[in-house]
């Protein structure tokens, strides 16, 4: 492969190839981060400046995907011989290519991609083997890697191709991949062995019969077998013809990986065939008049509990730990069970549930639904209300539903619900922090788990989030703000907590409210007496009780984040003000508006209390507590 290593060349063809194929490259330094020892994370890669022929001189050239432009980072590379990977990334048609020794990652010019194309990253025996990266994603194009290899690219031209012939040709790229880290070249008993299980997978998952011999038969060329191709091939058919078939699973033909890597192995034989992705999307956008749009026939969404949560939505119920958000979900699904009002919102007919328990010790279930059980009895139907507590699974643990693993574990829990009461489920994931090892901070780590709730809703079923809300940050779910980007509902609970006062109470705050009217969305107050019984108060206004100290803090820890997200988001136009590229004017007007914190009357809702109260506590007493914080923190330049 022609590659480039001359920083001068490189200035000259890396500006070209942007300009003459709209690539969106931008300019970063090198950040090396010392626990992966390399230098191939870059931080707020989305504000970097865009590459217009400026001196590299050692910096990394980083390519930002688009709708337009995807590529492919071939990991399998990894784990497998240079020639066995060559011949499956050779699926593909000869395009650019870039990354260590120019290899390793494949870009294309991509038409009718749809508007939903996310990231698709494919595991198997614990390795991500395979990435199809799109719109919102970014790779190292050219420069340091780590601190001896540095990516660099091809001059081949860049291919043009269909989304959909690209996606199905990765997908075949997977199973040969998956197949040539089985087994490799072993021996021809093993390979035997090994077909019956794998040849019975194809077979279980309905992969037409031509399709399983064709990707056999290439496997086998991967691997320099061609010399039992005929046998092979003969053993499938016999097991299409039979239509009795073994699996990835079975103890008789054995297959030498774990169970996670045979549920990963599934999944990618699974994804050879999904016949409604393979249409292609329209050309042009549909539109209608009013008129014609009136008359569409389209019905109202039903709300499975009245003016407050609807069929196939996503809602998030959030709140400090220990505030009461568990309890308060078990009233809502044993009431959408056995289909019975829950405070004052109705509800039309039952609901099946399937509740993720990822946190609670397994008796506290039993204490608390027995409750239930005592004051309505079980639901009519057993199979409306299923359980899944981490305490029962292997090694006491529910896989991570940022995995594709711990996804598929839990969809298929909702099909058996479906199987069994021809309904959709409410799927409830208690709680997200506990279910996920994801980084709270980082909406990139989350798209994951976001991109599959996204695929479920699109499969019509509804699904309620348990997530922490930390003390003192403005309220709403803990870390990224893009979680509740997708929701219809977001409610925020906190406890009120009285001396002699015996039951639950807790205050009910509207975070989001999609397709409720104001008036629905006032706060509110929730009892709950431990006997099953649920009623609702008018949110108290008494501010009497008001805790200025943590009043205080809260404030000051709003404005101290306020203040460090107005630095980031001002970095880059900072930038932008040094270059010439924006006048002083300009940049203090955008400074206004980005950097505008929240008004007094948001603070007051935030916090739950009056604005009066909050505008009296500022007025009185915040200049003092600020400087007394300053001092002791010892910070500056607030």
């Amino acid at each position: 492969m022609e590659a480039h290593t001359g920083y001068l060349d490189d200035e000259k063809t890396i500006s070209e190839l942007a300009a003459n194929n709209n690539l969106d490259l931008a300019v970063t330094e090198p950040d090396f981060n010392e626990e992966k020892q390399d230098y191939k994370k870059v931080v707020n890669w989305t504000s970097k400046e865009k590459y217009k022929g400026q001196k590299i001189n050692g910096h990394q050239v980083i390519i930002r995907n688009s709708k337009i432009h995807h590529e492919l980072d071939f990991d399998f590379m990894k784990y497998m011989s240079v020639k066995q990977a060559q011949e499956i990334i050779n699926i593909l048609p000869a395009t650019l290519t870039f990354g260590r020794a120019a290899a390793g990652h494949a870009l294309y010019k991509v038409t009718n991609t749809p508007d939903d194309a996310i990231t698709i990253r494919v595991h198997f025996k614990d390795h991500c083997i395979n990435e199809f990266r799109t719109d919102g994603s970014y790779s190292i194009f050219y420069g340091p890697l780590d601190k001896e290899a540095r990516a660099e690219f091809t001059t081949k031209p860049i291919a043009e191709i269909d989304y959909q012939k690209l996606k199905k040709l990765f997908r075949y790229q997977n199973i040969l991949a998956a197949l040539t880290m089985l087994i490799g070249t072993k021996n021809t008993g093993e390979i035997n062995s090994l077909l019956l299980a794998v040849g019975g997978e194809f077979y279980n998952q309905e992969i037409p019969e031509e399709t399983t011999v064709k990707i056999i038969n290439k496997w086998h060329s991967i691997i320099d077998r061609e010399d039992r191709i005929k046998e092979s091939e003969a053993c499938i058919r016999g097991i299409y013809k039979s239509k009795k078939a073994s699996n990835i699973f079975s103890k008789t033909h054995f297959v030498p990986i774990d169970d996670k890597s045979k549920h990963q192995f599934r999944q990618i034989v699974k994804d050879l065939i999904e016949k409604k992705e393979e249409a292609k999307a329209p050309r042009d956008l549909t539109s209608y008049s009013l008129r014609e749009y009136m008359n569409l026939g389209i019905t109202p969404s039903r709300f499975m509990l009245d003016r407050l949560f609807k069929e196939h939505s996503i809602d998030f119920i959030s709140g400090p730990k220990g505030q009461g958000k568990t309890e308060f979900v078990l009233g809502v699904t044993n009431a959408l069970a056995r289909g019975l009002s829950f405070l004052t919102y109705s509800c039309p007919e039952a609901v099946p549930v399937v509740y993720i328990d990822g946190e609670m010790d397994p008796y506290d279930l039993v204490e608390r639904s027995k409750i239930y059980i005592e004051r309505f009895g079980y639901p009519k139907d057993d199979n409306y209300f299923r359980i899944v507590n981490y305490a029962q699974q292997f090694k006491e643990t529910i896989p991570d539903i940022k995995s594709p693993e711990g996804q598929e574990k839990i969809t298929r829990q909702l099909e058996l619900t479906y199987k069994l009461t021809n309904k959709k489920a409410l799927l409830v994931l208690d709680n997200l922090r506990s279910l996920s090892n994801y980084k709270e901070n980082d909406s990139d780590d989350y798209r994951e788990i976001n991109s599959w709730l996204l695929r479920l809703r699109g499969q019509k079923y509804t699904i309620i989030v348990i997530d922490h809300h930390g003390k003192g940050e403005g309220g709403g779910p803990r870390g990224t703000s893009s979680k509740t980007d997708n929701a219809n509902v977001s409610l925020l609970l906190n406890s009120i907590r009285e001396k002699g006062v015996a039951n639950m109470v807790m205050r009910i705050k509207f975070d989001k409210a999609r397709g409720l009217r104001p008036d629905e969305t006032e706060d509110y107050e929730a009892v709950y007496d431990f006997a099953g019984n649920w009623t609702r108060q008018e949110a108290r206004t008494d501010d009497s009780k008001i805790n200025t100290e943590e009043v205080l803090r809260a404030i000051y820890e709003i404005r101290i984040k306020e203040h460090k997200e107005g630095i980031a988001a001002m970095n880059p136009y900072k930038k932008q003000l040094e270059d010439k590229l924006i006048s002083e004017k300009e940049y203090y007007k955008i400074e206004k508006k980005v950097r505008k914190g929240k008004t007094q009357e948001e603070l007051a809702q935030l916090l739950g209390i009056s604005k009066g109260s909050i505008n009296k506590i500022i007025k009185n007493e915040y200049s003092a507590y600020f400087l007394k914080r300053q001092n002791e923190e010892k910070t500056s330049n607030y």
